[in-house]
């Protein structure tokens, strides 16, 4: 090969090399961000989101209701990835059948976001709603926010119209 043609094809390799490097180090970070992500869940999930559950729950046993928490381990992809893990409050209002059970739920998605959701029966209108309540970021989530959120969604369940 002439001079000028090795020249060009090693700086046109030498390129493809440096991506594909830089390509592995990106890929590399994201799963160390994402395997961060999960275990900062898990951890908000065991310090912060339970124990808020079982003391919203603990009030509702008191006052007549029913109560658990159910903990959804991670859903993965097809390439083992993590794709989503949950940590969910049922509330089974005093009277009532556990087939008007209402759900509260925090979901952590593959986007690194946790969402907070429900699906619940409205005690006074004797209808169901469900949808998405809001969105969070790890460092957003509290103890007061879980609390509001709880209280939020409790209270289209019980309140009277």
């Amino acid at each position: 090969m002439k001079d000028k043609n090795k020249s060009l094809f090693d700086e046109l390799m030498d390129k493809y090399d440096r991506k594909r490097e830089e390509d592995k180090l990106a890929m590399a970070r994201e799963k160390t961000e994402a395997e961060k992500f999960w275990l900062e869940f898990n951890q908000l999930r065991q310090e912060v989101i339970k124990p808020v559950m079982k003391e919203i729950g603990n009030m509702l046993r008191e006052r007549g209701h029913s109560f658990r928490i159910s903990e959804d381990e991670s859903l993965f992809d097809g390439a083992g990835q993590a794709q989503e893990e949950k940590i969910t409050m049922s509330v089974i209002p005093s009277g009532l059948e556990a087939d008007n059970t209402s759900r509260i739920a925090l979901t952590a998605t593959a986007r690194r976001k946790i969402r907070f959701y429900h699906d619940i029966i409205c005690l006074a209108t004797d209808s169901r709603e469900s949808g998405t309540i809001a969105e969070f970021w790890v460092t957003e989530i509290t103890p007061d926010v879980i609390e509001n959120k709880i209280i939020e969604v409790l209270r289209k369940i019980f309140e009277p119209k």
